[in-house]
């Protein structure tokens, strides 16, 4: 085995590497072309540590020396990293980001300082870190920057003509390159007549702020595309981002709309609401900057991907709590919609896209736009000009979503007719089945979401509670739910055999559905004779080539028994049966041949 190094061994290792990383430092900060002053102070306080260092580590035992010496490397290294972005051939690109950077130069020094005082090396640590140098330092090096604007500019033009040439094969690219390149000439015009740019000025102070030139997009990696804006992803401040970008100029309308959502998003701060990082409202350079979130639309992740019954809850409740959240602040989202709920790596919902969103602050002008998202929409919200927005209206959304989350695919997904035709249906009291298998607490979540009376409908409050009781279980199968079924039958316990066929057949098995066309046809098992439904489910059955629907749809339409009579359809079906080797259906089957050679032949089924 190998023997570890001796404690004085791993000290003046560490020593001796902390003594490269501040000439490494040294080097850095002699050779950047933005914030030189601030940069060179950085490297001045750590050199004189180099004399004092192997002496402090002769005179000091034990591992908590060495942690710190560890904590002082790890702070070097980081300084280092922080540095060097002010050296390299796009340092013209960062400029502003580096001159706008008081935070981050603060937060290396206090590193330092906390670091070299833990050490006890006998030095004047608040001395030496003196704040009126550092102000001093950042004054100076708006100078110096005053002084490189022409060169800064000059580079923005090679840097955008080496892009010009790409523009066939990367046209969008180069858009972006552009405006990137516009934004950072305006920004440099407005540093130089010393004018600290605000861009979102028109609203309040507590909004995020961000330069254009700290964004660095990612090409070729588009979320979404629509005629007003496109999705990307994109870093910014060295953490993924989505960038939300704003197709051209916006016309004063847009932009107002534009300034009301990112004031809304500024003031929610929730876990289970999309965060806005930042906002560009340079022209021709509109964006939004929010978190990045892993999983993406909850509708593509419910077209693309299976969630199980775990997911599928966490979802429920944490989608209610980020409404209930919302709520609280004063905010109606007014177009909920799986499009606009995020789905993160734990299958926590956050909501986002808050552009037609109501708040009761005075400081936020009303709109008087509705979303179009008709399937999701609460019928007292279609029936009037300015939309009758409620929270009951959020809460009615809410449950068409988490109908979403249990069933897998949109709402009226085979709904033939336009937008019109369906906010009748929806005014009039349409509604989505709710499955007999949908577990029961979801379900009676739904129905009271759906109530046509907003006032009958659950709070939000009711919906946590009711969902934070319930303990979600492994779903049972169709077949499972077909042998349960066969178990209740041998048992006699037909109403109980029926529920469970019934559940089987709604999650698609063709035995079960055989079986309900059965129950239905007879009466049988606590239910209403239905001819008609039975034909439903024998058809449904049959469609799944199962011998013996098809076999009964032959009887039926043979004899015309819940449906009209059609000996050619009956023939079809007998046709079938026989085939997959139904004993019965050859007898059946001459018989019709028979019939339809003898007008006067007594059809029947025995």
């Amino acid at each position: 085995m190998e023997k570890k190094p001796e404690q004085p061994f791993r000290k003046f290792t560490a020593v001796g590497e902390i003594v490269e990383l501040i000439d490494s430092l040294m080097l850095y900060a002699a050779a950047v072309k933005s914030n030189p002053a601030q940069c060179k102070r950085l490297a001045a306080r750590v050199a004189g540590l180099k004399p004092v260092l192997q002496k402090a580590a002769q005179l000091n035992a034990g591992s908590k020396f060495y942690r710190q010496l560890l904590s002082l490397k790890a702070s070097l290294q980081d300084s280092i990293d922080f540095v060097k972005q002010f050296t390299n051939k796009n340092w013209f690109k960062k400029v502003l980001y580096g001159v706008n950077d008081a935070n981050n130069f603060a937060r290396l020094n206090k590193r330092l300082q906390c670091a070299i005082t833990d050490l006890n090396l006998g030095i004047a640590v608040q001395q030496l870190f003196n704040h009126r140098d550092d102000a001093k330092d950042a004054k100076a090096d708006l100078k110096y920057l005053r002084g490189k604007s022409a060169e800064i500019k000059s580079l923005n033009k090679v840097a955008w003509s080496k892009m010009h040439d790409f523009e066939n094969s990367h046209k969008e690219n180069c858009e972006f390159q552009r405006q990137a390149f516009d934004s950072i000439d305006n920004q440099l015009d407005l540093l130089l007549q010393q004018k600290r740019r605000n861009s979102i000025a028109e609203l309040s102070d507590d909004i995020p702020q961000a330069l254009y030139c700290d964004i660095f997009f990612e090409r070729d990696k588009i979320l979404a595309k629509g005629s007003f804006a496109t999705i990307y992803l994109g870093t910014w401040q060295q953490q993924p981002v989505v960038v939300k970008w704003i197709h051209g100029q916006l016309n004063k309308t847009a932009r107002m709309q534009l300034l009301r959502e990112i004031k809304i998003m500024s003031r929610l701060n929730c876990p289970y609401i999309t965060q806005l990082y930042a906002a560009c409202l340079e022209q021709k350079g509109h964006c939004l900057l929010m978190e990045r979130v892993s999983k993406g639309s909850l509708r593509n992740l419910l077209n693309t991907s299976k969630i199980n019954y775990k997911q599928k809850y966490r979802l429920a409740l944490t989608l209610a709590k980020g409404i209930a959240y919302m709520h609280r602040q004063g905010v109606l989202h007014c177009d909920l919609k799986s499009a606009n709920i995020l789905v993160d790596a734990v299958y926590n919902a956050k909501i986002t896209d808050f552009g037609l969103a109501q708040s009761n602050d005075k400081d936020i002008a009303p709109i008087y736009e509705s979303s179009t998202a008709v399937r999701w929409l609460a019928p007292e919200t279609l029936t009037t000009a300015t939309g009758g927005y409620s929270k009951a209206a959020d809460i009615y959304s809410y449950g068409i979503v988490l109908w979403e989350i249990v069933m897998g695919y949109k709402p009226f997904a085979y709904f033939k007719g336009d937008n019109n035709e369906l906010r009748k249906l929806i005014v009039a009291g349409k509604k989505q089945n709710i499955p007999s298998y949908v577990p029961e607490t979801y379900a009676k979540i739904i129905s009271s979401c759906w109530e046509h009376d907003p006032s009958k409908r659950y709070s939000l409050e009711t919906i946590i509670d009711l969902l934070e009781q319930y303990n979600p279980s492994k779903p049972l199968t169709a077949k499972e739910y077909c042998g349960m079924a066969m178990q209740y039958e041998e048992k006699k316990n037909h109403v109980a055999a029926f529920k469970n066929y019934f559940k089987s057949a709604e999650l698609g098995y063709y035995r079960a559905q055989t079986q309900v066309g059965i129950y239905y046809r007879q009466g049988h098992g606590g239910v209403s004779k239905n001819k008609k439904t039975a034909i439903f489910w024998y058809k449904r059955a049959a469609a799944r080539n199962h011998a013996r629907a098809q076999y009964n749809l032959g009887i039926c339409y043979g004899y015309g028994d819940g449906v009209a009579k059609d000996l050619d359809a009956a023939l079809i079906y007998f046709q079938k049966a026989k085939a997959q080797g139904y004993a019965d259906a050859a007898t059946q089957l001459q018989k019709i041949i028979k019939i339809k050679q003898q007008t006067d032949y007594n059809f029947s089924f025995n």
